[in-house]
């Protein structure tokens, strides 16, 4: 399965919680930090992205599981900036 990114934002946006703000990659080019990749081996893509929320950096991580998105993980990080 190959995703857009276009695609790969709505379907993270779904799952933010309301006040989250997407990480932006600066460098090369600048980009949202939301990857399709297969995680775990099983060839399916997982989604992993990268959001702010209350002054904490959090990785979401979601899979695709019985025709729709779930989240997998859920992770959080403080940081400085």
């Amino acid at each position: 399965m190959s995703m857009s990114e276009p695609l790969l934002n709505q379907i993270v946006n779904q799952h933010l919680p309301i006040g989250a703000t997407d990480v932006t990659i600066e460098k090369p080019v600048k980009h949202p930090a939301i990857y399709a990749s297969d995680l775990t081996g099983d060839g399916m893509q997982e989604i992993a992205a990268l959001y702010q929320l209350c002054g904490e950096l959090k990785l979401l991580v979601l899979r695709f599981v019985q025709g729709k998105w779930i989240k997998m993980i859920q992770a959080r990080r403080k940081y400085c900036g």
